[in-house]
């Protein structure tokens, strides 16, 4: 796919963006769209309680994953929009899977449903008033697709997905009030108030608005190319006894025998002494899953 050149002045990028708009919307519709190889994305996590409350077992686990939210500046510019997947995902079945990687070897869980849910922008980590609209998945994951992935996911450790999809309708927006960009203007006008991160907008100058796309597949990744995609916590996971036998499973999985021991007696004495206070994002029931991470050697 080709990139955008650099260009010394805004001026001259818009009149490239303007000359070349045609292209620009073809090439974004002939591709699957998922998340770059080396997405400048953000690492930032987020942590919510979903609406799933089945109980884990040790063959499968029921998530609810936030694949992709909108009104958000993404790695590739684009800007989703309210209803963009609402044909799609009643029209077909997204695929959960594993990094991008389209095959049954790369199966994470069977997708239960698929939404557009509202969200506050605080509930997201985003210090703005109002809300925005996320697209959720639920997804019972099964270890005997992908025991590692299957361990992730009941520990906590998934932090971010990315959505496979393909362009169906798309607009430019371009931030100037030239006569030629007149068009440009009317959709950045339309949208801008709305975006979270409006900062990174108005820093590029441009943005392309996703009216409409085709939901393929969405993947746990390391890193989104939209960095809101948390993994929902299940509220019946909530106890200190299911997370010390989450730890537990997940050491068994790769550690010997004397490690093993050794962290499980660790992880029992921590769990005997007070906590530390809660986030604002973790309810006082929830183990701290880093703050675990951060007092035990393995």
């Amino acid at each position: 796919m080709k990139n955008i050149p650099e260009f010394a002045t805004k001026e001259e990028l818009f009149k490239h963006l303007k000359e070349n708009k045609s292209f620009y919307i073809d090439q974004k519709k002939s591709q699957v769209k998922h998340t770059d190889p080396l997405s400048n994305a953000s690492s930032k996590s987020v942590t919510l309680i979903g609406k799933t409350q089945k109980e884990d077992n040790d063959s499968e686990i029921t998530r609810e994953v936030v694949a992709n939210t909108y009104y958000w500046l993404d790695s590739h510019s684009d800007v989703h929009v309210k209803s963009c997947f609402t044909k799609s995902i009643q029209e077909n079945v997204a695929h959960h899977l594993n990094s991008h990687k389209f095959g049954l070897d790369h199966l994470v869980g069977e997708t239960q449903k698929v939404e557009e849910r509202e969200i506050a922008w605080k509930d997201l980590g985003v210090d703005i008033p109002g809300s925005t609209i996320s697209l959720i998945a639920s997804s019972s994951i099964k270890k005997s697709f992908n025991e590692k992935i299957f361990y992730l996911y009941k520990t906590g450790t998934i932090k971010q997905h990315s959505v496979g999809m393909r362009y169906v309708k798309i607009e430019m927006a371009i931030n100037s009030s030239e006569e030629e960009y007149k068009r440009e203007k009317e959709v950045w006008d339309k949208y801008i108030d709305r975006i979270g991160n409006k900062d990174k907008c108005f820093e590029q100058g441009y943005f392309w608005v996703v009216k409409e796309a085709k939901l393929i597949e969405y993947s746990c990744v390391l890193r989104g190319s939209n960095e809101l995609t948390p993994t929902l916590e299940n509220e019946s996971k909530s106890s200190a006894n299911t997370a010390l036998e989450a730890f537990k499973e997940n050491i068994n999985y790769h550690h010997n025998e004397e490690q093993i021991k050794a962290v499980i007696d660790q992880l029992e004495t921590l769990l005997k002494e007070p906590l530390p206070e809660p986030s604002k994002d973790t309810q006082e029931s929830q183990i701290d899953y880093e703050y675990l991470k951060d007092n035990f050697t393995i």
